[in-house]
């Protein structure tokens, strides 16, 4: 019975696609670049849902400073909006004064947050509007895991900021 295989334990002998002569069909003959269409295919669907699916749609974490001696620290937790088009976040955000001035302890502002992130990579933007008090800054940028700028508010423009996202 072992007389009767094939190279390899095969009960065929396996054959290269150089081994086929031009024209030859069967049911064994196959281009090889037919199988390698599909999965090119899989692979290229597969990657555009992953490069394409929303990246902000869970909860992120913004820390960072604010003023011209980097006197306010910033906290923020901002949760996707649903509702909203596809980027924003809202949450929200509180303001303490670091700064040496504070002579009865730090000053707190609490507020919200709202922001939208567009784009994808080296071209991706933050559009943030921060709100305490009677006070509405906002800030535009290009955006990363860190984001450096300054931001306009209603009662003074050009505040330097600085902003971590988690």
């Amino acid at each position: 019975m072992s007389g009767s295989l094939a190279a390899g334990g095969f009960p065929f002998k396996p054959r290269l696609a150089g081994d086929f002569e031009s024209g030859e069909t069967g049911p064994g003959r196959r281009h090889c670049h037919s199988l390698y269409v599909p999965m090119k295919s899989a692979l290229a669907a597969a990657l555009f849902a992953i490069v394409c699916a929303p990246a902000q749609a869970r909860t992120l974490q913004i820390v960072g400073t604010a003023g011209y001696l980097s006197e306010w620290e910033i906290k923020a937790s901002a949760d996707p909006e649903l509702s909203e088009a596809a980027g924003e976040h809202r949450g929200p955000i509180s303001w303490k004064h670091v700064g040496l001035c504070a002579a009865n302890g730090p000053v707190e502002k609490s507020g919200n947050i709202k922001f939208r992130i567009s784009g994808w990579g080296p071209f991706s933007r933050i559009d943030a509007t921060m709100s305490f008090d009677q006070t509405q800054c906002t800030y535009s940028g290009s955006y990363a895991a860190q984001t450096k700028g300054t931001m306009d508010c209603s009662d003074a423009k050009g505040i330097p900021i600085t902003l971590t996202i988690k």
